[in-house]
């Protein structure tokens, strides 16, 4: 179609599975690329997509302020799924740079999205969300709704990312601030970093804890059911 039209379209799902991947030279260049073909068009979607792919490798990066700027670059767009998936993003750049109330802001939405949807996809990614913000028992319980709901959907990379952060907060008490190490969610779609996860990489990803948020702002969650 491209070819008999003489027209190109933009690289969404390169973009896409190169940040997932960690790729950040690839991800960096065909983004770059992508816009400008995409501004020419007058794409909006395309530089959309390109932003919240970025944020997503910041993210798995540790770049935190870096994964905030592309996240909230796509908060303006009309392109919702595009704009309900950054804000995700958004919400774990924030809580790790410190910026508690602008991802309390953004938990918010995905709780307002979450509730209209109703599917243990968006009902497990909002509980991961809000366990970001939280700390102690309150985010034991919602990393444990989010791995019981995404797990009963096909999204395994989903899933590997909540382990990953629920992994690194398990075991601190209280009251203390926990340091979360592992290695990036990037390594679920990228074969050579999952044979090296036990060793070497791992080190090199030290995440802090998130700000906690105050539990009489949380709405109550009943507790994940449990399988038999």
């Amino acid at each position: 179609m491209c070819e008999a039209t003489n027209s190109s379209m933009a690289p969404y799902a390169a973009v896409a599975l190169a940040a997932f991947q960690g790729r950040d030279a690839e991800t960096a260049a065909l983004a770059e690329a992508g816009t400008r073909d995409a501004k020419r068009r007058g794409e909006g979607k395309a530089l959309t997509s390109f932003q919240w792919a970025t944020a997503v490798l910041h993210n798995s990066r540790g770049r935190y302020d870096d994964a905030l700027a592309a996240a909230q670059a796509c908060e303006g767009s009309l392109v919702h799924f595009y704009v309900s998936w950054s804000l995700v993003e958004l919400v774990e750049a924030a809580s790790r740079s410190g910026k508690h109330d602008c991802a309390v802001r953004a938990l918010r939405r995905i709780a307002e999205n979450a509730s209209a949807c109703g599917t243990d996809w968006a009902l497990g990614i909002e509980a991961r969300s809000r366990a970001l913000v939280s700390r102690g028992a309150a985010a034991e319980c919602c990393y444990r709704e989010a791995i019981e709901r995404l797990g009963r959907t096909p999204l395994a990379l989903e899933v590997a990312r909540v382990r990953l952060l629920y992994g690194g907060c398990a075991g601190s008490s209280a009251g203390e601030t926990p340091e979360i190490s592992f290695v990036p969610h990037t390594s679920a779609l990228n074969p050579s970093a999952r044979r090296r996860s036990r060793n070497g990489p791992a080190a090199n990803w030290q995440r802090p804890a998130s700000t906690p948020v105050d539990a009489s702002s949380r709405r109550p969650r009943p507790s994940p059911r449990r399988r038999h």
